[in-house]
């Protein structure tokens, strides 16, 4: 029942259209016109684990995976 939606691009496939792109989603997310819900942030060291929550379909939103994990 539940429905997963991905969105993937290239930037090495079109570099000036992942520009403009990246450009509208950062505004789109600075005039608040978008709003993704977070449900949970994993450092990317535990990808795997994050994959796990997301296959279990215990969370409502997104999970972000961090580079850099926010202190």
């Amino acid at each position: 029942g539940k429905r997963g939606l991905f969105y993937a691009i290239n930037a090495k496939q079109d570099p000036d259209w992942f520009k403009k792109d990246l450009a509208l989603l950062f505004e789109l997310l600075r005039t608040k016109t978008i709003s993704p819900r977070i449900a949970a942030t994993f450092p990317l060291e535990e990808a795997a684990e994050a994959n796990r929550v997301m296959e279990s379909s215990a969370l409502s939103g997104k999970i972000v995976l961090l580079c850099n994990p926010i202190t």
